[in-house]
């Protein structure tokens, strides 16, 4: 069986984001006009701290542990056991994919489309930048997602154990 270790887990928070401003930074080089670059570098990095956010929001929500009722008076056992909302919510999507059908998923790329398109208008940036900017929101509304999911499994067991200790 193939275990991560914690550093690996720490380099990996780091470097996703970092790798995503400086895609931010590279990207925004190609605006023109007056403080053309630092108006991109600001407004790209806004929209890639709101997207981490509400990932981190999702992935909180997902990452709550569960009291374990079963171990409460047992010693050294745990007393907070892993969540499974996320593993009812993915059949709950299944399920509403297949009854709504992809008529939905069309209107919510087209909400992330226009949204980009809103974001880039004013940037004056090279070709694609619609494009980019919807990668931008989806890769850092992943990373957010993975980072509170992990951030939650890791760190708020050891809370709650305290502060009923």
């Amino acid at each position: 069986m193939y275990t991560i270790s914690k550093k690996s887990v720490r380099i990996l928070s780091i470097a996703l984001p970092v790798i995503g401003l400086i895609v931010i930074v590279l990207y925004s080089l190609t605006a023109s006009g007056k403080f053309g670059v630092h108006r991109a570098i600001g407004l790209l990095t806004l929209v890639a701290c709101a997207s981490f956010l509400s990932g981190g929001l999702g992935g909180l929500l997902f990452g709550i542990p569960k009291k374990n009722e079963a171990n409460m008076n047992k010693a050294n056992s745990a007393n907070y056991i892993a969540n499974t909302n996320l593993e009812e919510i993915s059949d709950w999507l299944t399920k509403m994919i297949v009854g709504i059908g992809l008529v939905q998923i069309d209107k919510l790329s087209n909400w992330i489309v226009t949204i980009s398109e809103n974001i880039i208008y004013p940037l004056n940036l090279s070709g694609g930048s619609s494009i980019y900017v919807t990668a931008l929101i989806i890769y850092f509304f992943i990373i957010g997602f993975i980072e509170g999911y992990l951030g939650t499994r890791v760190f708020l067991p050891r809370v709650f154990s305290r502060a009923a200790g």
